[in-house]
């Protein structure tokens, strides 16, 4: 077994990844292509018959790291002193407005209210043409990563604060919240109040 199949925890997996390659250290894309391409074979995913769907049915796994998880482990690590940063933070302007897209996502597919990795891959589809160039391809991995290091490309994190910001002020609320609002309802009525 190699030491690579060895790494169990989501958070050994960037050490080694944050340790054994210094670039990924400033760029949260980069590290999370990365880290599917080393623990989740995202070439073989992508060598498939239908790239796209087998891309899709990957990332939707729940044990697939999205990518606020693995930012937030990398900050954490880097918190805690290790693996520092190579480079500064650069804030990337955008010529398109993410969140009036994400909104008219949210208007149209109720379906995406309530899964983030699903709404930043209709995104994708929608607005970068993701699933006809990676089953157009000849090289799916490289479109692939083309596609989701585009820095004109939003990570899936700026694509959910734009959803929550929605849902915080009541609108495209997802089933998901209408039932914890039911069952807060439910327990006040409950106890009384």
């Amino acid at each position: 077994m190699s030491i690579v199949e060895q790494l169990i925890s989501s958070k050994e997996r960037i050490e080694f990844l944050l340790r054994n390659y210094p670039s990924l250290r400033d760029d949260d894309k980069k590290l999370w292509v990365s880290y599917l391409v080393m623990f989740h074979r995202l070439q073989d995913v992508l060598s498939r018959p239908l790239p796209f769907e087998a891309l899709c049915a990957m990332l939707l796994n729940e044990n697939v790291a999205g990518t606020e998880t693995i930012r937030r482990i990398r900050q954490k690590i880097q918190h805690q002193g290790q693996y520092e940063r190579t480079a500064s933070n650069e804030v990337i302007s955008r010529a398109f407005n993410v969140k009036s897209r994400v909104e008219h996502l949210l208007k149209n597919y109720n379906a995406l209210r309530d899964n983030d990795m699903q709404l930043w891959l209709s995104y994708l589809v929608m607005f970068h043409g993701m699933k006809e160039k990676i089953n157009d391809s000849c090289n799916p991995y490289e479109e692939f990563c083309d596609i989701v290091l585009d820095k004109e490309v939003p990570t899936m994190e700026s694509i959910r604060r734009s959803r929550q910001a929605f849902q915080e002020n009541g609108l495209y609320v997802g089933k998901r919240k209408s039932r914890l609002e039911e069952a807060e309802h439910v327990a006040k009525w409950a106890k009384g109040s």
